[in-house]
Formats: C-alpha cells, structure tokens, sequence
C-alpha cells in the first residue's frame, strides 16, 4: 500500500459501532480517530481504543470527546407569564393563572432541581447547630405541654411548686384536712355551676355562671364564691389570690380576693360586712 498523508476522522455517533473498529484498525500512524458522544453516560465516553492501548497504536489511535459539563446537563425551555410568573411548557396565550399574554421563555435545567434537592435537611441543619436545634424542640415541648395543660391533661408546676399552670379538675376531698385546688372546685361545684377553674401563676381562676342577670344575684353568686375561699384557705389552700368571673346573659363580672383577705375572714378578724366591701371593692 502506497503511503498517504496524514487523515482525521470525525465519527458523529452516539455509540461505538463496528465502523469505528474498522477506522481505527485501519489508520495509519499520523491518523487520528474522533469519535463524539452526547453525553458522559454514553458508551463512547468510555470506550478504549481497540487495540486497548492509550491511543498511540503504530496504526493511529482513536480519541473520544465528550461533549462540556455544561452541555452533557438536561435542560428544556419552558415559558412564563411575564405578569404572574406562572409557566407553561408551550408559548400559548393567555395564561391560565391571570389571563395575561406576555410569555417568556425560560430553560430550565437538571441542576435547578438537584440544588433544590440537595438543600439541607432538618437532621443536617441540627447537626450544624445543636444549640439551637435543641432549643427549638424544648420551645415545642413547651407550646405542647401548655396546650395539655390547658385542656386539663395535667398542671404544670415549677420545681419548688410555687408557680403553676393548667386547668384543674374536681377531685373529692380526702379527709386529710388540707384542701387542694381539685377537692376546693368540688366544694363549690354543688351550689355554682362552675365552667372552669385553672391555675396562673400562684392564684386560681375560676368562672360560675350566674342564675340571673340581676346586680343581686351576680353579687351573692361571688361572695358566696368568695366565703368558700376563705373556708379553702382556712383548711391549707395554697392559693395566693382567687379571681372570681360571674357570667351571665348581659355580661361578666370579675373580682379578685386576696389570700390575707380571705384567712382575716376565716379567723373572725373581718366581718361579712368588711368582707364583702373588700371583695367587690
């Protein structure tokens, strides 16, 4: 065979066929093979020459070239309303969202989902910041715990006792002498229609609907509240304050007793009269 310049050969396919084994066993020293893939994934992007050497066969060598990172990414164009951003994946006026009829169009890529994607989840962001992962999940037990304790579940208290918080339940008294916030509801629920009795801070509060909507009646409902008080602090009772809340049809009204106030009343220091004036103020 008669000597020839030099040739490059530049094989558009998508995969690595018998023809490209054909060229390359055939090309002479000076030759060059390249054959071009469509994307990193392709058979041709990792397909050895074929006589599995590096490319510098005595009869030429094959050379793949594999398209930019840029390019080997999936994208496709889609178009958005230039008014309320909403897309459509054809330029197809008007849009459905606002009805407006100017689109652009938008490529959009592999990599705007893979970074979406690869956003950092809840277990990464705590190890990154435990102090205030941790703070976060006391701040939710807390919201929960004050939840329940609201609805009655239970009364949440400091360690010493002395603040708590939560509704409180009637529980008949024990004989034990001391009366508790639960056995003091169950004394006042025979004669008051009680709604509800919870605990704020180191006071209670409790609401009794009233029988009638006079002046009369909503003044006797609290100091009759009132007087019971006293008995429950008399016995033990750990309440510093009790506000009362009358409700009837035309309205609430609210008082509030003091503990010294109350134990005075117990001990004969207070007459009802100077009783009833320190109650309703």
């Amino acid at each position: 065979m008669g000597s020839r310049e030099p040739t490059s050969v530049l094989v558009p396919t998508a995969e690595w066929t018998l023809a490209c084994d054909y060229l390359a066993v055939h090309s002479d020293g000076g030759d060059k093979l390249l054959a071009i893939c469509d994307w990193r994934a392709d058979p041709v992007a990792r397909r050895e020459p074929s006589d599995g050497s590096s490319g510098d066969a005595s009869y030429g060598y094959a050379r793949r070239v594999a398209v930019s990172e840029e390019a080997d990414e999936m994208r496709y164009t889609e178009y958005q309303c230039r008014n309320c951003g909403h897309a459509t994946p054809k330029n197809t006026p008007p849009c459905d969202r606002c009805g407006g009829y100017n689109f652009e169009p938008v490529e959009v890529r592999a990599s705007d989902f893979e970074d979406e994607a690869s956003a950092p989840t809840t277990l990464a962001l705590a190890r990154e910041e435990p102090l205030l992962a941790g703070a976060s999940v006391v701040l939710v037990l807390v919201v929960v715990a004050a939840g329940l304790a609201w609805t009655g579940a239970f009364v949440l208290a400091d360690p010493t006792g002395t603040y708590r918080f939560g509704s409180v339940t009637a529980t008949p008294p024990d004989g034990d002498g001391q009366l508790t916030a639960g056995e003091f509801r169950a004394t006042l629920e025979p004669d008051h229609a009680v709604t509800g009795m919870r605990w704020i801070g180191t006071g209670l509060q409790v609401t009794v609907d009233a029988p009638a909507a006079s002046n009369a009646a909503v003044v006797e409902e609290a100091m009759s509240v009132a007087r019971l008080y006293a008995a429950y602090v008399d016995r033990g009772g750990t309440a510093r304050t009790l506000e009362v809340t009358v409700t009837t049809d035309r309205g609430d009204a609210t008082v509030t007793v003091a503990r010294e106030t109350a134990q005075a009343y117990a001990a004969g220091d207070l007459s009802e009269a100077a009783y009833r004036e320190r109650v309703l103020g």
